[in-house]
């Protein structure tokens, strides 16, 4: 999860590593992995228009848009 929000860049690595509870140093280890996981599958990610979310707010700003189209389909 960690690799997809930071390959649609939905948020910056520091964000994410302080939710996270984790280093930045060890969550680039994890995005590695994710990036090899990813490529093995031929897993396209594309990226979210704008700049990444650099605190909560701007991410969930930055997500419920989607979220709310998601609900309307469903419904």
């Amino acid at each position: 999860m960690a690799t997809l929000l930071w390959r649609r860049r939905a948020v910056t690595s520091t964000l994410l590593a302080e939710l996270l509870g984790v280093t930045r140093t060890n969550l680039s280890n994890q995005f590695h992995d994710g990036h090899r996981i990813l490529g093995l599958h031929t897993i396209d990610v594309s990226p979210l228009p704008g700049s990444p979310a650099r605190t909560l707010e701007q991410l969930k700003a930055r997500l419920t848009p989607t979220t709310r189209a998601a609900d309307q389909l469903r419904q």
